[in-house]
């Protein structure tokens, strides 16, 4: 099995999250995945996906703008990649951590866990849910010193007793450092579930259960 997901952060200081979310399948899966999203591509005729690149008037979607204009083709083509997903089976996972109650949670209980390493282990526990007895391969987009991040998520699977081993089939590895999502389509349409998930400001259900069994470990008697 081949799994991807993609870590993307809101730096917008007004909804300052971490967000990490992408896409789950099968090996037969994804080849059915990247056939569906080069015809999706070519027949809309633009290079790749990348929701923060719509804003740009110069940029790959200059035709699409203004968008006010173009509201019915822009409409078909997002529900056409909707489309594309949801006919090759593969399943969306993610996790969001809002920062600022974040660092308030840490601050009541003496702890410090970090946003994104939560939003990770939170993304974990969503894909053990699926897919608990198989083995899953993880790769994770570029983010700033994402070894010791995915360290620490780790940390944070092997120090939850709740789930103690359930996690030892899951590798997360770091995106190669000479890709990026121009070359890798399944993070193409990681980018615009991770992008859903922070406009829409999920709940994160997972990491808050988590941080709840995190405090009734180091809370006082």
């Amino acid at each position: 099995m081949g799994v991807l997901i993609k870590g993307w952060k809101d730096d917008s200081r007004d909804r300052l999250v971490w967000a990490v979310a992408g896409f789950a399948g099968y090996l037969d899966q994804w080849e059915d995945f990247e056939d569906a999203w080069r015809v999706l591509l070519d027949t809309y005729e633009i290079p790749y996906l990348h929701m923060t690149e719509f804003a740009d008037p110069c940029g790959p979607y200059a035709k699409w703008h203004p968008t006010e204009e173009h509201y019915e083709e822009i409409a078909a083509f997002f529900a056409d990649v909707t489309r594309v997903i949801g006919r090759c089976g593969i399943q969306g996972f993610g996790a969001i951590t809002r920062v600022a109650d974040l660092d308030r949670f840490n601050a009541e209980r003496g702890l410090s866990l970090q946003p994104y390493p939560v939003a990770v282990y939170g993304s974990l526990i969503s894909i053990y849910q699926r897919y608990p007895r198989e083995p899953v391969e993880l790769v994770f987009d570029h983010v700033e010193k994402i070894h010791s991040k995915l360290a620490a998520a780790r940390d944070y699977a092997d120090g939850d007793q709740h789930y103690a081993g359930d996690f030892d089939r899951m590798q997360m590895i770091p995106l190669n450092k000479s890709l990026t999502f121009r070359d890798i389509k399944p993070l193409q349409a990681a980018d615009f579930l991770v992008w859903e998930y922070r406009k829409n400001q999920c709940s994160f259900a997972s990491s808050h259960k988590f941080m709840m069994r995190k405090t009734k470990k180091t809370a006082p008697c």
